[in-house]
């Protein structure tokens, strides 16, 4: 079982930059460390920062496939709880 790392941080910073003008953000997620932290772009360029490794994901863009559009703490480990061996 793995734990989450980051969780407030990287909630806190994709929570800012969700509010904040010209900024967008991404929450990610690597499956394997259960680390947690916030892409952040400034902008209106869509951009992203590309990993070549199959266990980091767009947590924020997966959850609101699942129907899942609040990002707070409580969602982000009730859904890592779900979909992933996270303690």
């Amino acid at each position: 079982m793995l734990k989450l790392k980051g969780l407030k941080k990287a909630v806190g910073e994709y929570n800012w930059c969700k509010n904040a003008p010209c900024w967008r953000a991404d929450l990610m997620f690597d499956t394997s460390t259960g680390e947690l932290w916030t892409d952040s772009f400034y902008g209106y360029n869509y951009s992203w920062n590309e990993y070549h490794d199959k266990d980091i994901i767009n947590l924020s863009l997966l959850m609101r496939t699942e129907g899942e559009c609040i990002i707070s703490m409580k969602t982000i480990k009730a859904f890592c709880e779900k979909h992933f061996k996270i303690a």
